[in-house]
This record gives C-alpha cells, structure tokens and sequence, in this order.
C-alpha cells in the first residue's frame, strides 16, 4: 500500500488534483446510494450525525498535523452562522435525497450557484451582470420544469432539497 501512496507522490501535482477531484466526486455520488438505503432504517437527523461523525474522522490526522490552532477564527459568528446554514442544509439535503428520485435531487442541487448569485447581491452587495441575471432566471426556470408545478404536486422532498441548495449557498457567501 504505500508504494502505491509512493507512486502517486512521484505524479505531477495537477494529475493528483484531478485524481483527488476523482477520489471526492466517487464519494459525493457515494453519499447519495447510502443516505437513500439508510433512510429506511435512521432517521435524517441521525443520519446527518453520523455523516459528521465519519467526516470528523477522517480530518482527525489532518489537524494532528496542524495542531489545534489551525481551527482558531477572527471571526467567530460568522463561523457559527455558516455552521449553521451547513446544519440545516445537510438535513434538508438528506431528507431530499430519502424522498425522491436521486436524479431530480442532483438537479435540483444545481440550483446552489443560482441560490449564491441571488444571495451575493443580497448580503454582499454583489452587482451581477446582465449575462449572469439572465442565466439565473433560466437557471431557475430550469428548476421550474423539473418540479413541474401545476402538473404534479411539488413535494416537500424537492421543496427541502431546493431549500438546501439555498442554505449551502448561504454558507458559501458566509465563506466570502
């Protein structure tokens, strides 16, 4: 195992970022496949403790290596409110992904960069662009067609995952 960890140190530093990329994008396709079999049994609470839990862990050998300090903030409540916006986004995200087609789930997340553009205007006083104002709307016109309302019920699984999209955006703008 640890000619293989050799080996991949020998790699040019872009081809580990994309390995890297790889590695991450096999786990979030992951998380969707187990959230959706453990919802039957946990409850989505339970469920985003676990998944804390676990990502807790595995930055464990990370900040042994840092040392506490690597955590230390100027900015506390900001921290604390992004904190928060991730909290209620996970849960949503969860119960989204235990109520309805994982296919319409990913595409409703997509809706983030629209939610962050709509938001950096807000609180950050951001002025988009006409180009970035007319790809929101047909962003969220997009939105629209998946859940069809009118057609079909809008079901409070696609409502919480829209709602998470919006609240991971909020943390991001708290990120800025």
């Amino acid at each position: 195992m640890s000619s293989i960890f050799a080996e991949l140190g020998r790699l040019p530093g872009p081809v580990r970022g994309v390995l890297w990329m790889l590695l991450a994008s096999l786990f979030y396709a992951l998380i969707y496949v187990v959230v959706r079999g453990l919802s039957e049994n946990f409850a989505v609470n339970q469920i985003v403790f676990f998944r804390a839990v676990l990502g807790s862990a595995f930055m464990l050998p990370w900040l042994f290596s840092v040392g506490i300090g690597a955590l230390y903030t100027r900015r506390m409540p900001t921290y604390l409110w992004r904190m928060l916006f991730s909290y209620v986004g996970a849960v949503a995200w969860m119960y989204g992904i235990a109520g309805m087609p994982l296919a319409d789930a990913n595409a409703l997340m997509f809706t983030m960069p629209l939610f962050t553009v709509v938001l950096a205007a807000i609180w950050l006083a951001e002025r988009p662009g006409v180009h970035r104002i007319s790809a929101t709307i047909v962003g969220f016109a997009g939105a629209l067609i998946i859940l069809r309302p009118g057609m079909i019920e809008v079901s409070s699984a696609a409502l919480a995952t829209l709602f998470a999209a919006a609240m991971f955006s909020g943390a991001l703008i708290g990120s800025k």
